[in-house]
């Protein structure tokens, strides 16, 4: 069986517990008109995030089962050298059918075009990447064949324009999640429809209680628990670890960034917002691909919900007059000639973005 296809058995095991969340919530009918007041807001907003840590379970196997295990990589000659990780200051050996050789002291390139720097016998001193655009690099490097997710390689500037990307794509956004909301299906699928339309409405009676906070402190403790939590985990497990096995198992980039959004809109239950929330993981992922940091998808996944959060509460207050109304799961009313133009200036900011990140991993890797 192929290596990274029994990682992805490993994973979904370890994703149980978040499966079994996600269906029973599926599963199970929920009075409508269940009075939520009899909950505390702050209680409900911290069990919430503590149920999100479980998105970090299957990194278990990954950090634990994995890290114990040595990781073959090929020679540009065709040998096989192998490491517990390819990094500075651990042990390198030539692997040969009767036993692992110590690497004698020199420089190798690898499969990939990278070079491997061998001090002392047996000791890696430095590993060089290949000096190629990361999108035409022929194939991966050793360090697209790890859950490497880079956390510390990003800079201010492109936050700054993902911040700017992902408030363009909110706008770019609104006419999707407001066809999305009108969807109506044939007859032979009317129970489905029955069943979405119940389940939008059950989640969306307890989306206003968690986000009707009393008081700004309640604001806050929202921010943490829907914006900031849920964009560092969702992204962990969805880009850091799906995206990539699928990567690691397909070779294809594209096709591993759309299966994860669909996994991750699809695992939320609510087909009244797939289609808007499948576009907005495809953004992760392509952020993730470009950058190789899962800090970028993370910064715009946490500032998408906390634009939305911030939205809703700043109506509440009547920041936007007493008369302006905002549904939890709506986009503002927006006119045609703002929706074209955010458009525009979205496709130009992507652009953008896509060739500055692609650049800064091209500089770290040189």
């Amino acid at each position: 069986m192929n290596k990274h296809v029994k990682d992805l058995l490993y994973i979904s095991f370890w994703s149980l517990p978040i499966i079994l969340m996600f269906v029973s919530s599926a599963v199970t009918e929920i009075d409508t008109e269940i009075p939520y007041e009899i909950f505390d807001r702050k209680i409900m907003l911290i069990l919430n995030s503590l149920a999100l840590v479980l998105l970090a379970l299957p990194y278990t196997y990954i950090a634990i089962w994995k890290s114990n295990k040595l990781k073959d990589w090929k020679l540009k000659n065709g040998t096989v050298i192998t490491a517990l990780t390819f990094s500075n200051g651990n042990e390198v050996f030539i692997k040969t059918d009767d036993e692992l050789v110590v690497m004698p002291i020199g420089e190798y390139e690898l499969e990939s075009g990278e070079i491997l720097v061998v001090k002392e016998d047996g000791l890696i001193e430095e590993l060089k990447e290949a000096k190629v655009v990361v999108e035409d690099a022929k194939g991966p490097t050793s360090q697209e064949n790890d859950y490497n997710m880079n956390f510390k390689k990003v800079s201010l500037s492109s936050i700054v324009f993902v911040f700017i990307l992902t408030f363009l794509f909110v706008l770019v956004d609104s006419p999707i999640v407001i066809w999305n909301k009108s969807v109506v299906f044939p007859e032979f699928l009317s129970s489905f429809e029955t069943w979405a339309k119940l389940k939008e409405s059950q989640l969306e009676e307890l989306t206003i209680y968690l986000v009707s906070f009393d008081n700004f402190n309640e604001y806050l403790i929202g921010i943490i628990a829907i914006a900031i939590i849920p964009g560092f985990f969702e992204e962990f497990l969805f880009r850091g670890i799906i995206q990539k096995n699928f990567y690691l198992i397909s070779r294809n980039h594209h096709l591993a960034i759309w299966l994860s959004a669909f996994i991750f809109s699809a695992i939320h239950m609510q087909f009244y917002g797939f289609f808007p929330r499948l576009l907005m993981g495809v953004l992760f992922g392509y952020l993730f691909h470009w950058s190789g940091s899962i800090t970028y998808a993370m910064i715009a996944h946490a500032f998408n919900n906390f634009f939305a959060v911030t939205m809703w509460y700043a109506a509440q207050q009547g920041y936007f007059g007493k008369e302006y109304e905002l549904g939890v799961n709506e986009p503002p009313d927006l006119p045609v000639i703002v929706i074209i133009l955010s458009l525009i200036l979205f496709l130009i900011t992507i652009y953008f973005v896509r060739q500055k990140l692609l650049n800064e991993r091209a500089d770290k890797m040189g």
